[in-house]
């Protein structure tokens, strides 16, 4: 939402402006995006302008008269269809897609946000401390957080399947991006990629660490293509204007 996340920082707005001017990407996805959606300060429009965009999709997930918050797609080329995989959606945790024209072909974009495991800050505290003594107390927070994160495994398999089911239906080459919420070894991670190419395999380094807040401490934020489109770079993004550092790749097509 562009606000303070675990530090002092204040100007999340600005830092994204010029993050996005210094990369000067052609499609960029937020999974988190909030903008007001009447009057004159409309984040949506502001990052149009200051990216020079052509196009974009917002799509709130919650909203009212003034303003939104949910998953955005903007492009440098005309976007000509969109919409949202609504089956095993959880509120901001859902997938959305658009479909982009450029230079006479049309590919598709997938702004992916798989189910988190929605630790409360308790929750957190609970994992990192010691457990060598559990109290009966301790026991049942154990069950708690074991519940959540059970539920959180099978909601991504369920959206897996579901984003699967509708790129095997796509009749052009599609580009699959966002938070994933879960590790390279993991079923819904694989079941997504399977026959794709994975940007950080083809050109990352190292552990490939995108998220830096206690749980997962691995990768669980993905750039695939489809076989026709050619990975040229990967890069993680050492800045924290999230929970997450912003990773990009040039691709070619």
């Amino acid at each position: 939402m562009f606000k303070k996340y675990n530090n002092d920082k204040d100007n999340f707005r600005e830092e994204t402006l010029e993050l996005v001017k210094a990369l000067t990407p052609d499609i960029i996805c937020f999974q988190e995006f909030y903008s007001r959606i009447k009057g004159t300060k409309q984040f949506t429009k502001t990052l149009k302008n200051a990216g020079d965009f052509e196009d974009y999709y917002f799509e709130p997930s919650t909203k009212n008269d003034y303003e939104g918050y949910g998953q955005a797609i903007f492009s440098k080329d005309p976007i000509i269809n969109y919409g949202t995989i609504h089956h095993n959606s959880y509120g901001l945790n859902r997938i959305i897609y658009a479909d982009i024209k450029r230079e006479g072909d049309t590919i598709r974009v997938y702004n992916v946000h798989l189910r988190s495991f929605a630790l409360q800050e308790e929750d957190k505290e609970f994992v990192q401390k010691s457990t060598t003594n559990l109290q009966s107390s301790d026991e049942k927070k154990t069950k708690r957080v074991g519940r959540k994160l059970k539920r959180a495994f099978s909601n991504r398999s369920d959206q897996a399947k579901s984003l699967r089911t509708h790129i095997d239906e796509c009749p052009y080459p599609y580009i699959i991006m966002g938070d994933f919420n879960d590790t390279p070894m993991s079923y819904s991670v694989n079941l997504i990629s399977a026959g794709m190419n994975n940007a950080f395999l083809e050109k990352g380094f190292g552990w490939g660490v995108t998220h830096f807040g206690l749980l997962p401490i691995f990768q669980i934020d993905y750039i695939f293509c489809t076989k026709e489109i050619k990975i040229d770079n990967y890069g993680i993004i050492n800045e924290r204007l999230s929970d997450h550092y912003p990773i990009w790749a040039d691709l070619t097509y």
